[in-house]
């Protein structure tokens, strides 16, 4: 439809209000509005101290971050001041120490993109490669909805027991709302032999050479709702990538009840999963049981198509886009003002942005993981 103006009128619904108080939720039950905002979220996926130092974490939730004017249902920027980080680049991820080499995104987890901190929302990407280092608990995810352009906004670490405990009162308060009574399954409690008190949950040793290697796993937490696999340690390595496929697949044909999806990166795999179907350690046995399995990866046959892409190179619509980006969100970074520019001179190329040029468009890729696939989509 047109753009509104001054004097359309909207026509919503009719005017029996006995139906609609029918579905209202009582004054005295509804949660207060303000403009200080206290979210609880959970350490991980990334924090200290493989990552950030504890100074910075203790940073992130001592300081009340400002909801960024130029934020929507992608993101929430925050401003704040900048982290101090525990390590110099992020390796063969980027130049940054924000930079990881894939981290597939849970939805409302903490993106940090350079030095900024950006809440992921519901139709943010799914897959990128910034650390996030807290992700706020299901319970809480309401409030990133209502926060608005100046509002500040308090991180506070809760425990996996104090999450768990919030998301069943949440359930119960709305299996209450309305005329239709309805009844959520109460989370699963998780067993005394996680160590629950970081980001990591395990962490298994690499063993093996050549066809026959298994190299290391980490899982992290990502939330009450996602955990993050790693194979590998933060290098790019296709018998890994293709040792993840084998074990994605017969995660899938295991058909658990409460994963509800897998989400591939490079050498990463996310897992969603309904805490009130099955329970954090029993997913975490789960994905232990397919990783130490001696998957054959000798013959491993992945079904695969040709795509033909047109292209447009250094267009003036990325330009205007940047000189937008430059103006609106920061001013500053290694990528600005011209991607293709940092592009060469981050990969040495002599020829510059036209050596890079031919280099794009003579290449064939091979699509190791969907980035910036939306998590509303």
């Amino acid at each position: 439809g047109k753009p509104l103006v001054r004097g359309d009128h909207l026509n919503i619904g009719t005017s029996n209000t006995e139906y609609y108080q029918k579905y209202v939720v009582p004054l005295e039950e509804r949660p207060k509005m303000t403009d200080l905002w206290e979210i609880g979220v959970l350490a991980g996926p990334q924090e200290s101290p493989d990552f950030l130092t504890n100074a910075d974490m203790e940073m992130f939730l001592n300081t009340k971050w400002e909801a960024h004017y130029n934020s929507n249902r992608l993101g929430v920027r925050f401003i704040g001041p900048r982290p101090k980080w525990n390590r110099e680049n992020g390796g063969e991820g980027g130049s940054h120490p924000s930079n990881v080499i894939d981290n597939e995104y849970g939805l409302m987890t903490i993106n940090f993109t350079g030095d900024m901190p950006i809440a992921i929302t519901v139709d943010g990407p799914s897959l990128g490669g910034f650390v996030c280092n807290v992700t706020m608990v299901y319970s809480e995810h309401w409030k990133i909805g209502q926060v608005k352009p100046g509002d500040k906004v308090r991180f506070r670490l809760m425990k996996m027991s104090e999450a768990l405990k919030s998301q069943e009162l949440l359930d119960k308060h709305v299996a209450n709302i309305g005329p239709f009574k309805r009844d959520f399954p109460i989370p699963k409690l998780i067993s005394n032999k996680i160590d629950l008190s970081g980001a990591v949950l395990l962490t298994t040793e690499e063993i093996g050479s050549g066809l026959q290697h298994i190299p290391q796993m980490t899982i992290r937490r990502q939330g009450d709702k996602y955990i993050l696999i790693e194979y590998g340690k933060q290098k790019i390595d296709f018998m890994a990538r293709f040792r993840l496929y084998v074990v994605e697949k017969w995660i899938q044909d295991q058909k658990h009840a409460g994963i509800i999806e897998t989400s591939p990166g490079i050498v990463s795999l996310q897992i969603e999963y309904d805490n009130r179907l099955i329970s954090l350690d029993e997913l975490i046995q789960i994905v232990e049981t397919a990783h130490r399995k001696d998957h054959n990866i000798s013959e491993l046959l992945i079904p695969s198509r040709i795509i033909h892409l047109p292209i447009a190179i250094n267009d003036k619509w990325c330009k205007e886009a940047l000189e937008l980006y430059m103006k609106s969100v920061r001013k500053e970074a290694p990528y600005l003002p011209d991607n293709f520019e940092f592009v060469a001179r981050n990969n040495g190329l002599i020829g510059g942005v036209n050596e890079l040029r031919e280099i794009l468009l003579n290449a064939s890729y091979l699509c190791l993981g969907l980035g910036d696939v939306y998590l509303g989509c």
